[in-house]
């Protein structure tokens, strides 16, 4: 139940985010969002088939999963894309790299490791656009308070793809 303590886990320290393998214990991740916990468990199997590419951040000293998101590739239709991305003569549609999930397990929100994790998601962004050209992260919020996270850092609204989608260039 929501309203029971929490038990802290044993360690807060979590492990740098690494590629998710069958090894991953993935059925421990509660992050208070039904849809983003139960993703995880079939998670391994979309990556199997190439649907996205899973990343994932353990309980240190463990391969027990408190964080993940998801990359994956995108497009933007041009006449739908922010103006920046719309300069040098864009083709109809725009390469971007989908953040299609993100979660931290409770016990470790509210800590910095969100910003922490999606550092690392920024970056691995960042080095496949400089191998495979993509202009931007997309990620679709799934509510006000994780809107309000991707602004704070640094993603900017893309209201006329959706209103709860934000970008982050990476021009």
């Amino acid at each position: 139940m929501l309203d029971e303590p929490l038990e802290a886990p044993q360690t807060l320290e979590l492990t740098a985010p690494s590629k998710l393998t069958a090894e991953h214990d993935c059925t421990q991740f509660d992050c208070g969002e039904p849809s983003i916990n139960e993703y995880l468990l079939s998670a391994l199997k979309q990556q199997q088939r190439q649907n996205a590419t899973v990343y994932v951040t353990c309980q240190a000293g463990t391969l027990i999963v408190k964080g993940y998101y998801t990359l994956s590739s995108a497009e933007i239709i041009r006449d739908l894309a922010p103006g920046k991305l719309k300069r040098g003569g864009a083709p109809k549609e725009i390469s971007a790299i989908k953040m299609g999930r993100f979660g931290l397990d409770r016990h470790y929100q509210g800590q910095g490791y969100g910003q922490d994790i999606l550092q690392d998601a920024i970056e691995r962004c960042i080095q496949a656009s400089a191998q495979i050209a993509s202009k931007a992260i997309l990620v679709d919020a799934l509510n006000d308070e994780a809107y309000r996270f991707y602004e704070k850092c640094g993603f900017k609204p893309a209201e006329k793809i959706s209103p709860l989608t934000l970008y982050l260039s990476l021009l």
